[in-house]
């Protein structure tokens, strides 16, 4: 950005200016960012003179702009260096519709998001999993006995748990699956 003297975007702020309120500028544009509500800005175009004569039409975007592409440029970057060490170096193979530069509260891995906060938390489609698991174990229809029911929806509901341990809402979130359960339970057995 300096070796093009950092002339302003359409916004009129110069590199200079933004360098000079640098931590405010850094701070809102994170916010933003986190928020998904950071919007690029139009382009401000230039006539600049061609060398034989003539002029050509330059865009300049926003000094801000131009942060985020090369903080985007850079995690691609990140992001290929890192798939060519795990499929060359480690022998695995990367699941290039899986993977992705993003937010890490963006991405499900293994039932597990990491919220923005660095908390994690069990994933909405596994908790709907959980849920149509429930279901099929406690159909009238399957000609067990209401005992054989509850052991076998215990034993569902343990591994659950062992399984999300490290989450930080597990706990609150089979309390709330407990609640369900005793609600589906109780329509569907009439207890």
């Amino acid at each position: 950005m300096k070796g093009n003297r950092g002339a302003a975007g359409i916004d009129g702020i110069s590199l200079d200016e933004y360098e000079r309120q640098l931590m405010a500028h850094i701070k809102r544009l994170r916010e933003e960012l986190l928020k998904g509500e950071y919007h690029s800005q139009a382009v401000r175009g230039v006539e600049i003179p061609k060398p034989n004569g003539g002029k050509r039409l330059l865009g300049i975007p926003t000094v801000e702009d131009r942060v985020v592409v090369k903080s985007q440029r850079l995690a691609e970057r990140v992001m290929a260096s890192l798939t060519r060490f795990i499929e060359e170096k480690l022998k695995l193979k990367v699941n290039r519709e899986k993977s992705g530069v993003r937010r890490c509260d963006q991405v499900k891995f293994l039932g597990h998001i990491v919220e923005q906060n660095g908390k994690i938390r069990i994933a909405d489609a596994s908790i709907k999993r959980l849920k149509m698991k429930i279901r099929e174990v406690t159909k009238r229809s399957r000609g067990l006995s209401f005992t054989q029911v509850i052991a076998e929806t215990n034993r569902i509901i343990q591994g659950w748990a062992v399984y999300y341990r490290r989450c930080n809402t597990w706990l609150s979130n089979l309390r709330d699956m407990d609640g369900w359960i005793r609600s589906y339970k109780c329509r569907n057995y009439n207890v």
